[in-house]
Formats: C-alpha cells, structure tokens, sequence
C-alpha cells in the first residue's frame, strides 16, 4: 500500500460523518469540575472578557494553575484556550451578557449551572467540532494511505465512537484537538506529496497544523516533529516544486508556534518558559525531570496497555487491536508509512510511561494516549482492507465491544476518581445502572451531563436517542458506500 495511490473521497461520506459525530457530541458534556477543564475555560475567559492572560479572579476555583510574581496563570498550554476564546466570547455574550463573573462563579470552589452551561456550549463549538473533523480527516487519511472506502470508513467510525475519542470530545480538554491537528497535519502533507509535483499550499497548512497541535499540548510536539519529517521525506520525493512545499511545511510549523512563544513573553517573562515550571507546590513532581518525564519505565507500559485502572484492554480495545495488526501493516504498508504508523503510538506510550502523572488523575482510560487514536484507527482500517470475512467479523465485533464501553463512559463520566483501582467494575458500570435506573449513583464522582435529560427526555430513553446518533450515522455511511458499489 502506498501514501501516492490514494483512494477517492466521497463527500457525502464525509459529511454524514461529520454531521454524525458532532450531534454525538453534542449530546454529552463532562464535569465542569475538573481543575484541569477550568483552567482552560478561566483563560479563554479571560482573554475573551479583560483582554489578559492573568487568571486572578478564578484563583479559587482551580488547582492547575501557575503563580508568577503574585498573579495567576494558567499553567496548561495556552492552545485550546486561544482556539476556544472566540467561541467562549460569543456563547458568553448571547446567553450570559447580563451575567457578571460572580454569578458564574458562585462562591469558592463552587461555579453556577451558568458557568456549566457555558462551557458545555464552548467545548461543544471548539472541543466537538475539532473532533469531528479529525474523524473526517482520520477517513481521508485512510484512503491516503490505501485502506479503500471500507478499510477508511471502518476506522474513522472506530475512533469517532469505540474508543475514548468519543469521550474526550465532550469534555474541555486539549487531548482531542491535538489528536485532530495531528491527523490532518497527516492529512494534508499526503495532499501536499505527488510524483508530479509536490504543492506549497497544502503542505504549509499541513506544517500549521501540526505547530498548533504542539501549542495545544506539549506532549504533541514530538509526534509533530515526526509526522513532519515523514512529511519532508515524502516531499523530497515529489517532483516540481518540492523546495517550495518542504519550505511551507517548516514555515507553517514555526509561525504556528509564534502565539505560544508570545503567550510565554507576556505571562512568564520569556519566550522558553512554561506555566508547569510554575506550577503550584501539591504537584511536587513537576518540578524534577523534563516537568515530569523521566526515563521510560516498562511497569506503566504494561499498566496503560493491560491494567484494569488505565489500561488499553479495559478501556480501549479498538486501540489495543491498533496495536497488535501493526506489526502487520508495516509490512503491507509502505516502509515509511508503516514506520510512521508505529513511530506515534511507541512514542507516546515511551513519553507517557515516563511521566510522573501517567495515570492522568481523574480519568476513565488513559487519557494521555488519546493522540495516538487516529493513528491505531488507522492501522485497523488497513487490517480491515487486507482481512477475509473472518478477519473482518473479529475486528467488528472489537469495535462494537469498544462502542458499548466508550458509550457507557461518556454516559457517565471520563473523569474517573483516582483511588478507584478497577473504574469499569467499580465506577462505571454501577454508577451506570443507577442512572439508567434513575437511582442515587452508589459512587461519588464527577458526572457527565447527558444532553437529552436537559430537555425533558426520561433517562433511559435519553440514553437511548443519545446512543441511536452514531448507529443512523454509521447505517448511513454503510448504505452509501453500498449504494456507490
């Protein structure tokens, strides 16, 4: 299989799954809660409303934080927040203008149903329909990379809803923004690359892409920096105009990352200095290694692979199936696109296990692995052009065990407590029963929002017109690709 042979897009396939995966998303929303979905609200707020960087007035709401010569920043990467502020602007100014910041505060640490009825709507608008278009580019770099309309379409359903991407989507957080900026980075440089002549357009959007996903999250910076070397590799292959391309893939990495560099200047004082080399005293780890990171260790890759707290097998078995067909399609696939394939997923699992934190804290799944998603996804779309009917039935069976349990956790909640050792057995699954029951939840946690309750929808049947989106939208897909034949 080859990155040159791409297969035809069908745009109505892309846009029913684009339309299908924002109203997925749009029918769940995750705890305002989190420390960590604050502290991107509170600056995206603060940008949108005082035109500043200080988080001052939300201090006590927020454990994820960064203090600097007596002010309060947020100690995250400022990317989702300056993706997410003109979205957080114009919610903020059509449903909550007469609102001042107290009434969406409340008093400390509580905020007001206001403040979670805005940041259900600003995640949906930034978090949900960066999500979606990662599921459409996860489709169009399927039948880039030669997986066929099915092969193509069989991933990008798997990642949108049988595996935590699903989740991650609702919740305001950079995992899935960054996975999406990554995956069309992939996207576009595959555009950008032909044997003809190689195209400066597509490629320095592609490099723009990729910067921005480090901007969103940190970690997102290695992977970025391979997908960009494939890029030039693939470029230099190219014909006419491959200096032109190779020169827009590196300068829209590198004007990408300008706003953070300035972010920095304002907030820290210079360009190289992050929040997290600020960051408050009760995560004491921060403060050794690379923020954190040390050497990998094998005990956390068997836990985010196998264990029953973070595991892949536990939470994400379409990921784990990503990872056993690989050793398969690197040699079905091309050598550097097979290379690629494995290179992302072995280096977030490496950076991961090295991480102080590699457990996420709260969190249903490892939530720091959701960037390597598309990616398994897309191993799995080109095991499924490759299998026999058999092989096919197996890997459909693994992505409908993974739709039921990513369904069950983002019906539920992605923010999983820490000292719950087992969350499927112990969290999820009851606290799931008894808000289907519409019992008191037997477990203390911090529980999603269902969208459909919202307006008026008894539980079980919200549940069920919030789980009947993504079946019509794969039934779609499935009698347009059929109908195509």
């Amino acid at each position: 299989m080859s990155a040159h042979v791409p297969g035809r897009a069908d745009p109505v396939v892309v846009a029913i799954l684009f339309l299908a995966a924002t109203a997925s998303y749009a029918c769940f929303s995750q705890s305002a809660d989190s420390p960590n979905v604050r502290t991107h609200m509170f600056l995206a707020l603060a940008m949108a409303e005082d035109r500043s960087l200080r988080i001052d007035p939300y201090r006590p709401y927020t454990l994820d934080r960064a203090t600097v010569d007596g002010h309060t920043y947020s100690e995250k990467a400022p990317g989702l927040a300056l993706t997410a502020a003109p979205v957080v602007a114009a919610a903020r100014a059509a449903q909550f203008r007469a609102l001042p910041d107290a009434a969406l505060l409340g008093r400390p640490p509580l905020v007001t149903e206001a403040f979670r009825r805005l940041t259900r709507r600003s995640t949906l608008a930034s978090v949900g329909v960066l999500g979606a278009l990662g599921v459409v580019a996860a489709y169009l770099a399927g039948l880039r990379l030669g997986a066929g309309s099915g092969g193509a379409v069989f991933g990008a359903c798997v990642l949108a809803w049988a595996t935590p991407f699903w989740g991650w989507s609702t919740a305001m957080l950079g995992h899935v923004p960054a996975a999406s900026c990554l995956t069309a980075g992939l996207v576009l440089i595959l555009v950008a690359s032909s044997r003809d002549a190689a195209r400066a357009a597509p490629a320095s959007i592609a490099g723009a892409f990729l910067g921005w996903a480090a901007v969103i999250e940190f970690p997102a910076a290695g992977a970025a920096a391979l997908i960009a070397a494939y890029g030039v590799r693939c470029l230099l292959r190219s014909g006419d105009g491959r200096s032109r391309a190779i020169a827009g893939l590196l300068l829209g990495g590198a004007l990408a990352v300008v706003p953070l560099l300035l972010y920095n200047v304002q907030a820290f004082g210079t360009a190289w200095r992050l929040g997290y080399g600020s960051t408050e005293p009760w995560y004491p780890a921060m403060k050794s290694g690379l923020f954190g990171v040390h050497w990998p260790r094998p005990a956390a890759i068997g836990e985010l692979i196998a264990g029953e707290k973070r595991g892949l097998l536990w939470f994400a078995p379409a990921g784990l199936a990503g990872l056993l067909v690989l050793p398969g399609i690197v040699r079905r696939a091309g050598r550097w696109e097979g290379a690629l394939l494995v290179a992302v997923p072995l280096y977030y699992l490496l950076l991961v296990s090295g991480y102080a934190y590699w457990d996420g804290g709260w969190s249903t799944g490892p939530r720091h692995l959701t960037a390597v998603m598309p990616f398994l996804c897309l191993a799995l779309g080109l095991a499924w052009s490759a299998a026999g009917p058999w092989g096919r039935a197996a890997l459909a069976t693994v992505g409908m065990a993974g739709a039921v349990i990513s369904f069950v956790a983002v019906s539920t909640s992605m923010f999983a407590p820490n000292d719950i050792a087992r969350p499927w057995s112990d969290f999820l699954v009851p606290a799931f029963q008894a808000r289907w029951d519409s019992r008191w939840t037997p477990v203390w946690g911090a529980y999603a929002t269902v969208v459909p309750w919202e307006h008026g929808l008894g539980r079980r049947l919200g549940l069920a017109v919030a789980a009947l989106v993504p079946c019509l939208g794969v039934a779609a897909v499935a009698m347009r690709l059929r109908s195509a034949r």
